[in-house]
């Protein structure tokens, strides 16, 4: 009878995986208990991913074909639902911010045991399972709420760690492929490589270095054969074969995101105008790098990685069977590592001009870990017996460490700094529940309101992402929505009409000990911008048009209760002090003018005194091209108040020879509140960013309300003007008035 019962060596052999499972379970664990007692909404690029889940889905419930890669936004390809929301889309982000954590951690282990392949001995299991503790403790992974004040490289629902698993897992497929010349490992790695591309437009630089890795073991191999004078006739046939698999499938991925809006020209337009500001806003010292680096690999990596060169040395001049043929592909992938790094960071800071975003480096890091995976096992397994103790200690300390910190309801900040990582949540309760308050009463009184906020750290950010969560969520509701001094294309700049528009204000109350010190002297940097403006609206009162609606512990809310005495009172605080050059740019108009000062503009106006139903006058439009776009600007007035001029816009439309619409804007013109007589010109402007077709010939405009449950959309008619839609859009050349 056959003996069933398992060998103990067996067992044992088992143990150190089994110890890696359940560390993984530990940590699933503790995320989720950290990501519900978190109270913070995503915001800013998750909330971009939450809608592309959001829209993607309704487009599957609609049960028609559709390319995932032009849902909107189309900014965001259809990658990062596997991560956001891979069942269905629900108003609960809970499990998206779980995911955006943890399956990064499971994708790094995976590409340990990819790369190390089956372990043919109890000590050869033990140092697998020591790399992937080792390297599912590093920093990048542990980074949760956005916490004022000492805020972490990434946090909850950021795809950046999910793309950094993906391309270790690719990595791992390509590492697997070199050391047993397998095309289906190659053929997985390539699928995988090719998918970070649908996660973020990195993976173009993810699939270049995945191939170039490639290229230098085989041609490490064609040198060590040549030298060595070995058959090298398994190695053609794998590179030519390989070589074709990898470019069928990276080209298919490629077509499918050329051919889509995903590389539309409008997303390429913005992403122009967004690097030139993060080159402005992001920017780094070299020790600022390099502490980054540090910080987000871990002080305990970096110790490993070198340890690990200076076994590599020893081995290398210790061994005399270095020539086999494996050696070659171990120095070709270790060859790898310092090439994949580099061109990351060339990546990170000359690309993307990341400056202190160094999650954009996170996928390269990953990379270039995973490749140094073999030669690494391969030396442990040839040294000492007590070198290999001290490195398996010395890679279960870090898991010890990040554990601890898990454990703790609130371990110190201090040691979150040294390890790395930011592990801290609902520090930001009170602001969530402000902003929460203050939605509840707009609901009450069922309107939605305009609200200014500042770049201002992030507690500000906590509290306008409720609206904008709650907006998109529940979008039958009212809501608020923001105006951001937080600009990609023009610009991080205080713009003085956007905050006369508004009906509340959000500032902090804890700058104005910094702002002293700024009063003296010309305001040179946005940040010093930015605090001077909500010291001065701390201590704004009624009689200067605000009042104070909520006072938390550091954000006050202010609403614009008299527009006139708040646009005087704005107009003398920008006179008194001495502004940046971009801040006079940006604020070169004045808000409120008269005939005078119109007639003297620049430009040439494209329309000129226009009546609209004896409500408005529209005294003067100019157009103007801005790169490939087109901006607006407008000089009107109202003449005649009635309780719906609350709900009219003026709209914009870039048109065709027939009247087709192209692109479409809008302007409110619910705040009208000169302060002056003598000035009553209210000034306005849009622009159109995205590129204008060549088959545009015409800005067509108006005025309308916008239709309810108790009427249709409500045009006013102009008096003059080449119209269309039976009188209610005037038209004017685009090609004349901007010539």
């Amino acid at each position: 009878m056959k003996n069933t019962t398992m060998h103990p060596l067996r067992c044992m052999a088992a143990i150190p995986h089994i110890i890696v499972i359940l560390w993984l379970i530990y940590l699933g664990n503790m995320i989720w208990q950290h990501d519900v007692q978190s109270v913070q909404p995503p915001h800013h690029d998750p909330l971009t991913y939450m809608q592309k889940a959001m829209n993607f889905w309704k487009a599957v419930d609609q049960g028609i074909l559709f390319n995932p890669l032009n849902i909107e936004p189309t900014s965001r390809p259809p990658g990062t639902i596997l991560m956001s929301y891979p069942f269905g889309f629900s108003s609960d982000f809970k499990g998206f911010h779980f995911r955006s954590v943890f399956v990064p951690i499971i994708c790094i282990v995976l590409a340990v045991y990819m790369a190390a392949g089956i372990p043919r001995t109890s000590a050869e299991g033990w140092g697998v399972a020591a790399v992937a503790i080792l390297f599912s403790s590093v920093p990048i992974f542990f980074n949760f709420d956005y916490t004022d004040g000492y805020t972490g490289p990434s946090a909850w629902g950021l795809v950046d760690n999910f793309q950094a698993g993906f391309a270790a897992m690719a990595a791992a497929g390509f590492v697997k492929s070199l050391k047993v010349r397998s095309l289906v490992w190659l053929m997985w790695g390539a699928f995988v490589g090719s998918f970070t591309l649908l996660i973020k437009p990195s993976g173009l630089m993810i699939m270049a270095l995945l191939s170039a890795t490639w290229l230098i073991v085989v041609f490490v191999e064609w040198l060590w054969a040549r030298r060595y004078q070995q058959s090298n006739s398994n190695l053609r046939r794998y590179v030519i074969i390989g070589g074709i698999q990898i470019f069928l499938i990276y080209a298919v991925v490629v077509l499918l995101c050329v051919f889509s809006n995903y590389f539309s020209i409008q997303n390429f337009e913005y992403a122009k105008h967004a690097l030139k500001v993060m080159g402005d806003v992001l920017t780094a010292s070299l020790s600022q790098i390099l502490v980054l680096l540090i910080a987000s690999a871990g002080i305990p990596f970096v110790l490993w990685v070198l340890w690990k060169v200076v076994l590599i040395i020893s081995y290398c001049f210790s061994r005399n069977n270095r020539h086999n043929p494996l050696s070659a592909k171990m120095v070709g992938l270790l060859l790898s590592t310092p090439v994949i790094w580099s061109m990351g960071v060339w990546y990170w800071l000359v690309v993307q001009a990341g400056g202190s975003q160094v999650r954009y480096f996170y996928p390269f890091f990953l990379m270039g870990a995973v490749c140094m995976i073999p030669m690494s096992l391969h030396v442990l397994q040839h040294s000492h017996r007590w070198i290999r103790l001290a490195e398996l200690v010395f890679c279960f300390l870090p898991a010890l460490n990040i554990g601890s910190l898990l454990a703790l309801e609130s371990p110190p900040i201090q040691w979150q700094m040294l390890s790395g990582v930011n592990v801290s949540v609902g520090k930001d309760r009170e602001e969530v529940n402000q902003a929460y308050t203050f939605l509840d009463e707009l609901r009450k009184r069922k309107m939605s309101a305009n609200l200014y906020s500042f770049f201002s750290g992030t507690l500000p950010d906590i509290f306008v992402t409720v609206g904008i969560y709650e907006g998109m969520v529940k979008p039958d509701l009212p809501f608020f929505k923001t105006i951001s001094t937080v600009d990609w294309v023009r610009g991080f700049i205080v713009r003085t009409d956007q905050l006369l528009n508004v009906d509340y204000i959000l500032i902090r109350k804890d700058l104005i000990r910094k702002a002293e010190k700024l009063l003296d002297r010309q305001i040179d940097t946005y940040i010093s911008e930015y605090v001077v403006f909500q010291a001065w609206l701390c201590g704004l009162n009624e009689n200067a048009g605000v009042k104070t609606v909520s006072d938390g512990r550091v954000l006050r809310l202010l609403e614009i209760i008299d527009r006139k005495a708040f646009a005087y009172a704005l107009e003398s605080f920008v006179a008194a002090h001495s502004w940046r050059p971009e801040f006079i740019a940006a604020n070169s108009q004045r808000q409120w003018s008269n005939e005078a000062d119109v007639s003297g503009y620049a430009g040439n106006f494209a329309a000129k005194e226009i009546d609209f139903e004896g409500i408005y006058r529209l005294h003067a439009l100019s157009l103007c091209r801005v790169d490939t776009g087109l901006k607006v600007e407008l000089w009107w007035e109202e003449l005649r108040h009635e309780n719906a001029n609350g709900q009219r816009r003026m709209f914009f439309h870039i048109v065709d020879q027939s009247g087709k619409m192209l692109q479409d804007l809008y302007m409110p013109l619910d705040k009208y509140a000169p302060p002056f007589d003598n000035r009553r010109w209210c000034y306005g402007s849009v622009t159109f960013e995205q590129p204008i077709p060549n088959e545009v010939t015409s800005l067509a405009f108006g005025i309308f309300r916008p239709k309810n449950e108790f009427l249709n959309d409500d045009f006013l008619m102009p008096d003059k003007g080449v119209h269309d839609w039976g009188g209610r859009r005037v038209l004017v050349p685009i090609s004349v008035s901007t010539s």
